[in-house]
């Protein structure tokens, strides 16, 4: 079955299951075979020609930004006080990301509130996303509070972050039976934590060590990457988990690569 707003939904002999991403892969009028789909996924990733995340993101991002804005606005005036407000902004709307990429895996849609379908481990990650986050925010801020002016691109650097919670809220939604693709144009604009993530294909739900746009890779939150998912068997999955490259080694690996600039990518 196929919802042409948000999901592409393939159903195969033993597992029905999720590939995405949302608009980016096109909507498909005939049947088609996993493979197939992988395929075109990817073409379309590249060719960029569509949106990539659910139209209720891109809401989230303009107003998260716009509130942003408004509280940057009180700190260039010198109110500080205003930076425990973006707190709660970073908390609310990560929180809001988060929850839809969780309900775009199939998970917690007949649910009212975010409350009813975040886990104490889905909230306990949020909450120290949020304090990562501001920990740059406020060296940010004190920057405003100094030159009396806010720099907007800084401000949609902050927006754009938001694809990072979508995407490991969708992330947490998958079975452990899939097996994920970093996905995208690989060319020579792609940063080194990129290609390394290319070069490292597939990764299970246990060991992707991050998803586009979430801060950990050095192009930061302009990120032109997305993740692709299929369904897949146990004997696959084992096969990338007995490779030994674990979430840790992978996230060691990236941070080396954002410590040090001039580091090349270990391909």
């Amino acid at each position: 079955m196929m919802n042409d707003e948000i999901l592409i939904w393939v159903e195969e002999s033993e597992w029905r299951g999720m590939l995405f991403e949302s608009r980016s892969l096109g909507k498909h009028p005939d049947p088609f075979s996993t493979p197939s789909l992988l395929a075109r996924s990817k073409e379309l990733a590249e060719k960029r020609t569509q949106l990539r995340y659910p139209p209720r993101y891109y809401v989230l991002q303009k107003e998260f930004r716009n509130r942003l804005l408004e509280a940057l606005d009180g700190v260039a005036r010198g109110d500080m006080t205003d930076t425990v407000l973006a707190r709660y902004l970073f908390k609310e709307y990560f929180e809001e990301a988060y929850a839809l990429g969780l309900r775009s895996s199939g998970v917690g849609k007949s649910a009212r509130s975010n409350r009813q379908i975040l886990s104490a481990h889905d909230r306990a990650f949020i909450d120290n996303a949020v304090r990562e986050e501001m920990s740059y925010f406020l060296r940010y801020a004190q920057k405003v509070q100094q030159e009396g002016k806010e720099t907007p691109w800084r401000s949609m650097m902050y927006a754009k972050g938001l694809a990072g919670m979508y995407g490991a809220g969708r992330i947490a939604g998958l079975p452990q039976n899939a097996l994920l693709w970093w996905t995208g144009p690989n060319d020579e604009h792609s940063c080194e934590s990129c290609r390394y993530l290319h070069h490292n294909n597939p990764y299970t739900t246990l060991t992707l060590p991050t998803t586009p746009r979430a801060g950990h890779t050095r192009c930061l939150t302009n990120c032109r990457d997305v993740i692709v998912a299929r369904a897949a068997t146990d004997e696959e999955v084992s096969r990338v988990l007995d490779e030994g490259k674990t979430k840790i080694h992978h996230v060691a690996i990236l941070d080396s690569l954002m410590a040090n600039r001039k580091l090349k990518a270990p391909i």
